[in-house]
């Protein structure tokens, strides 16, 4: 992992730990209350609503920048582009093909 990378790690790692650890402490609680000071299911659901439509509005504008950072990362690779007058699916198979025919040739004495 470079330099850069690792705040985007653990971002991640805080982003997907938070819930988690939500619903793990949200299990222990409900297993060591007694049933009459548990909160009911309405008002757990009534003070979620803000938290998940926030969570949404993140992971909605989230995926427009992976969008961008998708297609500008498949822009910089050289690998994947497509050459119709080359055979093949990319310009690294083509080159490749075109080696192994080489080398064929050449053991075949053609």
């Amino acid at each position: 992992m470079a330099a850069g990378e690792t705040w985007r790690f653990w971002v991640t790692i805080v982003f997907l730990g938070l819930p988690i650890f939500w619903l793990i402490a949200g299990a222990f609680r409900a297993f060591i209350r007694p049933p009459n000071r548990l909160i009911y299911p309405t008002t757990t659901a009534q003070l979620l609503i803000v938290p998940f439509a926030a969570a949404m509005l993140l992971l909605a504008l989230a995926t427009i920048g992976f969008k961008r950072s998708e297609r500008s990362w498949f822009q910089r690779d050289r690998m994947i582009r497509w050459d119709l007058a080359r055979p093949g699916w990319t310009g690294y198979e083509a080159d490749v093909s075109t080696q192994l025919k080489k080398e064929m040739r050449k053991l075949l004495g053609s």
